[in-house]
């Protein structure tokens, strides 16, 4: 069986959903389950644990479902994007979350990242962001507006090697 967001077909980058957005297409546009290692949890999550698909575009839904119940997205943050060399940008939509309170290797090694939106994802109780971004050497945009920083511990080496970054939105 296969689980993807709400209203999505099984295609590795679908389009943009047109027209106005109800809660059957609101996140048409994510990346389907189906490119991900994952687990689901007993307490009603889904935890994304290894990007598998080729595509160079990947979007995170807060959600999917699977056989009419619900579960909210978990990213294991040392495995799911790192080493990526493929993926050139990345979206996670609000409401998506972090296993183990943390970010630390999200996009470790992820060489050809050029752009990340995280505008929103869930943020409360990460402490740890080490590494997070580590030798994504030809990422240029990167949007962390609405991130709550404020129980994060370590930041070491967050944008190690990032030689690129020229556009740096809403890191207080």
């Amino acid at each position: 069986f296969s689980m993807m967001p709400m209203g999505v077909i099984a295609t590795e980058e679908t389009p943009q959903a047109e027209g106005t957005i109800t809660e059957e297409n609101a996140y048409a546009d994510a990346t389907a389950l189906e490119f991900f290692q994952h687990t689901v949890t007993e307490d009603g999550t889904v935890v994304l644990t290894k990007y598998t698909g080729t595509g160079k575009n990947v979007i995170v839904a807060p959600q999917y479902t699977l056989e009419g119940s619900t579960y909210a997205t978990i990213l294991d943050s040392a495995t799911v994007f790192k080493d990526n060399t493929k993926i050139n940008t990345v979206k996670l939509y609000p409401g998506v979350g972090f296993a183990n309170n943390t970010m630390s290797y999200l996009f470790y090694g992820c060489s050809n990242l050029v752009s990340v939106d995280m505008n929103g994802v869930n943020t409360v109780g990460v402490t740890e962001m080490t590494y997070m971004f580590y030798k994504c050497s030809k990422m240029t945009t990167l949007d962390m507006t609405g991130i709550d920083t404020s129980k994060v511990t370590t930041m070491y080496a967050l944008l190690y090697e990032c030689y690129k970054l020229n556009s740096f939105a809403g890191y207080q």
